[in-house]
This record gives C-alpha cells, structure tokens and sequence, in this order.
C-alpha cells in the first residue's frame, strides 16, 4: 500500500539559498575543479542515506521542471527518498506544489555539457551527469540508488552511469535494441509486427552510389521514403525523399561526408499516426494510460513550415471505439521488446485501414516519458500525470496508477509551435473569441519579443505552446482546424 509522505525534516536550512548553487568557472575549460554538488545537498544525501531504505534520483535535462505532478505528495511511500537533479535555470520555475512532492532538489550547473545538436545519441557528453555519479556514490551506498532517466537526450548517459558504477536498473546493452534503429527494425521483423520496409545503410562501407540506389529502390520500392538516422535522438536527421533526384542528392551529400553515418531508409507510410502512453510496473506488468494521436501534419513537417504540432490526447480505455485493437498492438510491441521496468514507455504507429478494418503498422519506441505536449494534457485525460506515475511507479513495487476520486476529465488539445529562424517581432493575442469557441486554458511563451532564434533542432524546441479546452469533439475538431489553417506567432522570419 502506499502511504501519504510528509515533508522531511532535516537539519539544513528549507531551501538552497542562491548563492550555495554549486559554480563552476565558465571562464576556462580545466574541468579539474569542477564540481555539482553544494555543502548542503551533501548534507541532505548523507541524511537521507541514514534515515532511507533507497534514494530514487529523479534526473533531467532539458526542457522544464516536471510540471504539476499531481497526486504524487498525497500518494508516495515515505520510506524511500525522492531527489531531483534538474538544471539551476529550472529554479526560477518550480511551483511549491512540485517542489513539495521531493525530499531533496539538486539544481546543477550544466554549462560543460555537450549536447547541442547531435546527429546521434553517441554524439551526446553530459559531463554534469557522470561528475554527479562519481560524487553521489561517494556520500550513498550504492545499493541504495536508483537512477531514473526521463528523456531521450539522456537515456544513454544515465545507463553508462549505472553501469560504471554498478547501480540497479538498465544498463547500455540493454536499451540497444530500442535506441538502434536497425536493431528496433529487426526485432520488429522478426516478431512478425507489421512495420514499413526498411534498409539499414552506413556510409562508412558504401561506396557504390548506383549500386545502393538500386539497393533502394529494389528493398523501398516507391517515393516518398522517409530517412532517419540508425542511433537518431527525436527528429534531428530524419527527411522525406519524394522523388529520385531527392535520392541521388542524399545519397552523394552522405557519401562525401567525411563522418560517414548510419542510416534507416523506409517506406512512407500514409496512416493516421498514433502514439500509446504505457507505464511500466515493477512487478513486470504494464498499464496504457492515453493514446495520442495527431490533429496537424508529421513533427518534422511542422517544423519545416511553421505549422502547429496538434496533438489529441484520450484516455487509452475511451480510445478503443475509435482504434479497435490498438490493446493488442501495444502487448505485442511491450511483450517483444521487453524494456525494464519501471520507466515510461511509448510504442509508436500508424493505423491503415484495409477497408474496414484497422491494421496497425510499428513506428518507433520511446523508453522514457512522452514529449511535454503529452505531460501537458494527459492528466486531463485519463487522471494519471506521466511524471508522477513514473516516480510512484519506481518507489513503489506495489504501485498500480488509478486516477484521483475527485478528478473529472476534460477535452484539451495541446498546440506546440518550434522555434523558426528569425526574430520573435510579439506576443500575440492567442486564438479566442469569435475565431473559436474553445478557451486556452494553459500557456508558454518560451521566447521573448525580440529574441532572435535559430530552427528547431527537436520537436520539443518550442517558440510557443498552449492547450485549448473544448466542450465537445464537435467544437474541438473546428477549432482545430481553424488555428491550424489561420493563426501563428508573430515572428519576422529570416
């Protein structure tokens, strides 16, 4: 059973002050000297060592803090410790309601990261994380830490972690076969889980253009194909080939890459694209929470042309009227790749009709919560917030997500523009009011006017994103498709 937790009582001042926030010198790269931890949160890890029976560290990096995380304070076990370790720049943000729910909240400094733009998730360094490790392991036993990874930048990373220094939960070899593309593919194949047709290409051993192109078309068959990189973090590298001279370029601008990488090619599917919201329990079974599907274009178009990112959210038991057998697709996807509990898991598709009847078409995986557009609107959907349930999920072996007695459900879309090159001229007025009948219930600006910007790199680089509630489907379908064809941001594009 859990048990309502009450705020630890340590002997340590309520909160950081600003000015015990570990500093490393920007000034100069000797990371000889640099360090995460304050006097403080080392105080506060030794205590909790004493006094827990484990510390589950809650870890992020990119984004913001981990939202309302409702239900969580009321319904955690108290003998167990919940730490965040977040960036500092999230302070600022943390509402009291989400920083209650933690025992401790270590805000680092993150400035000798390297994770800017990388083609792949080998490409990604986060030197905070593995300084983090070798301190942390330091003041707390190590049997009593569990390292959980919220997001794909850092999934990799926090498994070296746990393997350097012989932690429980995932380690690198056990996540490769659902970061690596042509492993994912494989697995799928060999499973027999529908799935476009797919070739795996590295450039570091083709050398025959004519002969790969053929290659191509004799495995893909058709234009348009969809490219995306074989160890690929979100949307970075992904592109639509939509004709043959599409293909020859690609292929002669990869081959004179003088890093040559690893590629999928693959069939384009044109299906209604959906996404299953799974949290993986302890004692090994598995719960889906929301299906989302998408009211807009495929991510990497929005963010190629400024459309909005559309997503509808629905509780995963109401979904089923309208995505018959989507229950068996996803058993199929969790039971073949097996991804460790706990953890949030998304399995990625397309539904295509075959007259009238559904078939589902494997995408992708995601072992680790949903994009924030999902954090946004899940709760309202089905009553379980994703970050919350993640959390109860690895304190509690006991833990099945049920929403609240007092929730009631409520329709909202959540709408997410990227970031575009140029200048952010204003903060417009949001849609309202005769243009639609629904209210924007919640908003973001993450730029401010002015502010110049660079082209999204992910599809969670947002310049804007908000969530309107509708009262019925009706409303939210018209409402959609008005904001979709009609508004957008300000900005003086470059």
């Amino acid at each position: 059973m859990s048990v309502a937790v009450k705020p630890l009582l340590l002997e340590l001042p309520p909160a950081i002050p600003p000015d015990a926030v570990s500093q490393s010198s920007t000034s100069s790269t000797d990371l000889s000297d640099y360090r995460i931890l304050t006097q403080c949160d080392k105080d506060a890890l030794l205590s909790l060592a004493k006094s827990k029976k484990e510390i589950v560290v809650v870890m992020k990096r990119q984004g913001a803090f981990f939202g309302f995380l409702f239900d969580l304070a009321e319904s955690r076990p108290n003998d167990k410790a919940l730490v965040a370790f977040v960036p500092k720049r999230f302070r600022q943000n943390v509402s009291p309601q989400s920083e209650g729910c933690f025992d401790w909240i270590i805000y680092y400094d993150d400035s000798f990261d390297n994770s800017g733009n990388p083609h792949d998730l080998d490409d990604i360094h986060l030197t905070s994380f593995h300084t983090f490790g070798r301190e942390l392991v330091e003041i707390v036993p190590r049997k009593m830490i569990n390292l959980v990874h919220t997001e794909e930048i850092s999934m990799s990373e926090v498994c070296r972690m746990r393997e350097e220094h012989g932690l429980k939960g995932a380690y690198l070899a056990d996540v490769e076969h659902l970061r690596r593309k042509e492993l994912l593919y494989q697995t799928a194949e060999q499973a027999n889980i529908p799935h476009a047709k797919t070739l795996f290409i590295d450039f570091a051993v083709e050398s025959n253009k004519k002969r790969l192109i053929t290659h191509v078309m004799d495995k893909i068959g058709d234009f348009p194909m969809f490219v995306k990189p074989a160890l690929s973090c979100g949307t970075f590298g992904c592109s639509k080939i939509s004709s043959m001279d599409d293909l020859n370029q690609w292929i002669t601008q990869e081959m004179a890459d003088s890093n040559p990488k690893k590629y999928v090619i693959q069939e384009y599917l044109d299906g209604r694209e959906v996404s299953i919201s799974i949290v993986l329990l302890q004692n090994g079974t598995f719960k889906p929470l929301v299906v989302k599907h998408m009211g807009s274009s495929y991510n990497y178009i929005c963010m190629a042309t400024g459309e909005p990112v559309i997503s509808i959210v629905e509780h995963f038991e109401r979904a089923g009227k309208r995505f018959p057998g989507i229950y068996e697709f996803a058993k199929k996807v969790v039971d073949t790749f097996k991804p460790m509990p706990p953890q949030m898991f998304t399995v990625q598709g397309f539904q295509i009709m075959d007259g009238n009847t559904p078939k589902y078409y494997f995408n992708e995986v995601a072992y680790r919560p949903a994009g924030e557009v999902v954090t946004g609107t899940m709760y309202s959907a089905c009553g379980i917030d994703q970050y919350a349930s993640l959390m109860l999920a690895s304190l509690d072996p006991n833990y099945e997500p049920h929403p609240n007695a007092q929730w009631t459900p409520k329709l909202q879309t959540s709408f997410s523009f990227t970031l575009r090159k140029g200048t952010l001229a204003s903060h417009n007025d949001l849609p309202k009011s005769p243009m639609v009948k629904g209210t924007v219930v919640q908003s973001k600006w993450y730029v401010s006017p002015g502010q110049k910007m660079q082209m999204a790199t992910y599809v969670d680089d947002y310049m804007l994103s908000f969530v309107l509630e509708s009262a019925n489907e009706a409303e939210r379908d018209t409402d959609v498709k008005w904001i979709r064809e009609n508004w957008r941001p300000d900005v003086a594009e470059e």
